[in-house]
């Protein structure tokens, strides 16, 4: 991949902080370099296995309002979308008559969802100009780049999106073409480095996805990382709660246990430690109790046990902790850091299982002074599943870290 202009506009925006200015032309410097690194389109074999094999839940559903149990924005929005792929999927296998009485449904819960976005992702499906067989291969390579990115195969990845990318214009299917953006905006601060680009990007989308609101929530999520990753923790602090506000509000139960896990990470950071602790917990608290995807919900786990053994460190770096409360809290930092860094490994989720990894090090550092062999341990192997198993670059600051305090 060369990222030579990608770099050049990271560094650019790292001096002037013009991040919204910015937006444009950071769009259109992406876009050529996504579309020149997109891959093949998929064999129409491949789609076609695919979704046969696809499970779908049944869209016989009560949208009246008398319902003692309304369904949440977000739940009729992904009936929305999950209605649409089955319709298209049934076009294609020459099912027209099925076809369209799915697309009746879905059009009523875009009317019960009074959207402008939906209505019109639900017309450009019906056109008869609409290459149902190009717009399933659209379909099947994001659920694609969802698995690779999952997987940190981030080259492959980033070929995806952009195979996805320059096929979502192409068609003119404004939705996909915002989705494939989204994906790229998370590559960018977490893979490549670029939180600025990451940051500009994010503006760009902003404008662009008005009644979209999930992405709108998912938007802010990544923002507000890049943000993170900048040190602006202030900034930070508005995207995760503009994205939590939201999920509320779309009774989003997944995006809002991440953003309070986010906010808690934000507040650490910001001293306010007691506020930290109270989003760890409500996060942890709708994970046991919502209906979330089991791997999602330890996923979050994963990144609480770290967020609340960072906490327990910070405490116990303080100057002014007598030994005794040292122990304690290193003692009690290393059991939460050791369980996050097993449950990770458990769930192969590879980059909290280096960060625990490079948290154990840094404890074991101030636990046992700066030349421990056995924080130099962590730190390697930290460094080795960034490196070797991520494929991150030597310049990325946490990858760095570990190097420096692994010799």
């Amino acid at each position: 991949m060369d990222l030579t202009k990608i770099q050049t506009l990271e560094a650019t925006l790292a001096q002037t902080k013009k991040h919204q200015e910015a937006d444009r032309g950071v769009q259109a410097e992406v876009q050529a370099y996504l579309v020149s690194s997109a891959g093949p389109e998929p064999a129409d074999g491949e789609v076609r296995n695919y979704f046969l094999t696809k499970h779908y839940p049944d869209f016989d559903i009560d949208l009246q309002p008398s319902s003692s149990e309304p369904y949440g924005y977000n739940e009729l929005e992904t009936m929305f979308f999950e209605g649409t792929q089955k319709a298209l999927f049934l076009k294609f296998s020459k099912k027209p008559d099925e076809a369209q009485q799915l697309l009746d449904t879905t059009r009523k819960i875009a009317e019960s969802l009074a959207t402008p976005f939906l209505h019109e992702y639900l017309t450009f499906i019906e056109k008869p100009t609409t290459d149902v067989t190009k717009k399933l291969k659209l379909e099947y390579l994001y659920e694609q780049v969802n698995k690779t990115l999952a997987q940190n195969r981030i080259t492959e990845g980033v070929q995806i999106i952009g195979t996805g990318l320059a096929l979502a214009q192409q068609m003119g299917d404004q939705k996909r073409e915002l989705d494939f953006y989204s994906k790229f905006q998370y590559v960018l601060y977490e893979c490549l480095n670029c939180p600025n680009v990451a940051l500009s990007l994010g503006f760009f989308l902003f404008s662009r996805v008005s009644g979209y609101d999930r992405l709108r929530c998912w938007t802010h999520f990544h923002s507000g990382n890049a943000c993170l990753d900048l040190k602006d923790f202030p900034a930070a602090k508005k995207h995760f709660e503009t994205a939590l506000d939201l999920a509320i509000q779309a009774r989003y139960a997944y995006a809002s246990m991440v953003m309070h896990e986010r906010l808690a990470l934000t507040y650490k950071n910001l001293d306010k430690i007691n506020l930290a602790e109270q989003h760890y917990n409500e996060s942890l608290t709708l994970g046991q109790s919502e209906n979330i995807k089991p791997k999602l919900v330890l996923q979050n786990k994963v990144r609480c046990l770290m967020g609340m053994g960072l906490l327990k460190y910070e405490k116990a770096c303080g100057t002014a902790v007598k030994p005794k409360e040292k122990q304690r809290l290193c003692q009690d930092a290393e059991k939460l850091y050791k369980e996050a860094r097993e449950l990770a490994r458990e769930i192969q989720y590879a980059a909290n299982e280096a960060a625990a990894l490079s948290n154990l090090g840094d404890l074991y550092r101030l636990w046992y002074g700066q030349t421990n062999p056995e924080a130099k341990v962590f730190h390697k192997l930290a460094h080795e599943i960034y490196t070797k198993q991520m494929g991150l670059d030597e310049k990325v600051e946490r990858v760095k870290w570990d190097h420096d305090h692994m010799k």
